[in-house]
């Protein structure tokens, strides 16, 4: 076989290259610290680093929202903690409002802070986030949620939806309340109506009545009265319908027992079931008078708040007034402490979202830590091995250009 000096040139040459491309992909490997910088130098762990790289990728979105979500909630937290502060302090000012030594014109300055306070819910409760949305108008984040009323009173002017982010493949958290279900959806405390049978044949009458005892009247609604005169100077007081006797507490005769017919005396008050009401008039045998429960219907904080400081600004200190006072101070209670109760609800969901982002990081960071640990063992370097490599094929690298040195000056022309 004859082997012509082309032939040496190229293959001498042929292996240079090789070699110094094998040099030249350890140097690399050596520089980015990667074993893997294109799919050619492992195809097989190729697939699996771009796969467990798009889910480093997807954790780390998910921690991202989940600090996100921390702040958010950290906030509403926070913004709880002083609506409720000022409920408290609210209601520290009924009590107060309810001592008798006090006129109308102390009540009027007792008036005035419920007016502040008011003003400070109603700007705790229209707070905005980090991002400039309203916190509390559930996805109308850009609509003021609570507002004037031109009707009187305020209004909710939200909707009901709340804002979730993703923090982990399987689950999402809630990082908005409305204000709806929290402040405006709470129910007024539970109340009555009276109204005389329109087939009385006497003039006998039936006062509004107020509730003297909220716990008591809470109790017994929604049930129904019925006030019947089995004489024009006897009556008895019974459920309707099922006629069972009520028991009066209040302005039937010594000795009275449940059952029994009530003397009646006109314009006395009368009290069962913390209900208080006046009969007055000339009734007939067979005249009935009716006391029904009213609906339960809501208010909202707001609402309640406002109606407080209406009456104290407006009720005076005559006897009558002194009842619709006490009973407008009764209601401003059990609605502050509807209100600390609808806020503690809220607080304790938050709380629980919390908790749950707490886990959801945890297990985010060490399944990031997990996909890291394996990504490094499919695509980082041994510096150990890959600068011996190194160091070997540089060897042979300098050994191949020696070899093509020699051989490129074998001539005949040297021994003519």
């Amino acid at each position: 076989m004859r082997v012509s000096t082309h032939l040496v040139f190229q293959r001498s040459l042929t292996g240079i290259l090789n070699a110094q491309a094998k040099v030249s992909v350890t140097q690399e490997q050596i520089s980015t610290g990667k074993r893997v910088n294109q799919a050619a130098d492992d195809p097989a762990a190729t697939a699996s680093i771009y796969r467990i790289r798009k889910e480093i990728a997807t954790t780390g979105h998910y921690l991202r929202n989940g600090t996100l979500a921390e702040g958010e909630l950290l906030l509403e937290e926070s913004i709880f903690q002083s609506i409720e502060s000022s409920i408290q302090r609210v209601r520290e000012l009924v009590v107060s409002a309810g001592n008798g030594a006090i006129g109308f014109e102390e009540r009027k300055g007792i008036a005035a802070e419920v007016e502040q306070r008011l003003d400070e819910m109603l700007n705790y409760l229209n707070s905005k986030g980090a991002n400039g949305e309203y916190m509390f108008a559930g996805h109308q984040g850009q609509i003021k949620p609570f507002a004037v009323n031109p009707a009187g009173g305020f209004q909710f002017q939200g909707d009901e939806g709340q804002r979730v982010l993703q923090i982990s493949s399987e689950l999402s958290v809630a990082v908005r309340d409305s204000g709806k279900g929290i402040f405006a959806d709470i129910p007024e405390p539970e109340n009555f109506s009276t109204r005389v049978a329109g087939a009385n044949a006497g003039t006998g009458a039936i006062n509004p009545g107020h509730v003297m005892n909220q716990e008591d009247f809470s109790r017994f609604h929604p049930q129904n009265i019925q006030i019947e005169f089995a004489t024009a100077n006897t009556f008895t007081v019974q459920l309707t319908p099922s006629g069972v006797d009520v028991g009066v507490t209040s302005g039937a005769q010594p000795g009275y027992v449940i059952g029994n017919a009530v003397e009646y005396t006109a314009g006395q008050p009368i009290e069962f079931e913390g209900m208080r009401i006046e009969l007055s008039g000339v009734p007939q045998a067979g005249d009935d008078f009716f006391i029904d429960s009213d609906p339960v219907v809501t208010q909202g904080l707001l609402n309640s708040v406002d109606t407080l400081f209406a009456g104290l600004s407006s009720i005076g200190d005559s006897a009558a007034e002194q009842l619709d006072l006490d009973e407008m101070l009764a209601d401003a209670l059990v609605s502050l402490d509807a209100a600390r109760e609808s806020l503690s609800v809220a607080r304790g969901q938050l709380g629980a979202r919390l908790n749950v982002l707490e886990t959801a990081e945890i297990g985010n960071e060490n399944w990031k830590l997990l996909n890291q640990t394996t990504l490094s063992e499919l695509e980082d370097v041994d510096y150990t091995e890959v600068i011996s490599r190194f160091s070997l094929q540089t060897v042979a690298l300098q050994a191949a250009q020696q070899s093509f040195a020699r051989v490129s000056s074998l001539s005949l022309f040297q021994f003519l």
